[in-house]
């Protein structure tokens, strides 16, 4: 025996879920489960300012750099110093 109670509400309950695809989905900043709220709110930045900030971190990174490379190369005479005596 087919087509009883439960094929019927199966069908019925398929072609709901099919018309509700065919909806236009929310925005994750429509969406009220959307982890992510706080990207709708990030700050304008002006182009100049992020250049700034950039070059300033690049130069403290040059510069940590050259003070490594200068006491790596105070500690390597030393040792070669020391092997010397």
């Amino acid at each position: 025996m087919t087509g009883g109670i439960g094929f019927s509400r199966q069908g019925s309950d398929s072609f709901k879920q099919n018309r509700a695809l065919r909806n236009k989905r929310k925005t994750m900043n429509e969406n009220p489960y959307s982890a992510n709220k706080r990207r709708a709110d990030r700050g304008n930045f002006n182009l100049k300012e992020v250049q700034n900030y950039r070059a300033q971190n690049k130069g403290k990174a040059k510069m940590i750099t050259r003070l490594v490379t200068l006491i790596f190369i105070i500690i390597s005479m030393a040792i070669i110093i020391y092997i010397i005596n």
